[in-house]
């Protein structure tokens, strides 16, 4: 249980810049949504979502220099 709820939050973190409160509210609410099966997919689709809004809307739309997560 401390390995799934603190640490591995915080090595994710390191990975993809998200801050581990997202990625826990995610991974609540993925879960009391679609059960194991969301809470299994919640961190990648999490990320997923926001590095398409980066690209999508951040960088083409408002055209603005921003680096997304992960690079």
């Amino acid at each position: 249980m401390l390995e799934s709820n603190v640490i591995t939050p915080f090595v994710q973190r390191t990975a993809v810049s998200l801050p581990p409160a997202v990625m826990l509210g995610g991974q609540l609410l993925m879960g009391a949504m679609f059960g194991i099966h969301g809470l299994a997919l919640s961190t990648p689709l999490l990320v997923s979502i926001i590095v398409t809004v980066q690209m999508l809307y951040i960088r083409d739309v408002l055209k603005e220099k921003i680096q997304p997560l992960g690079q």
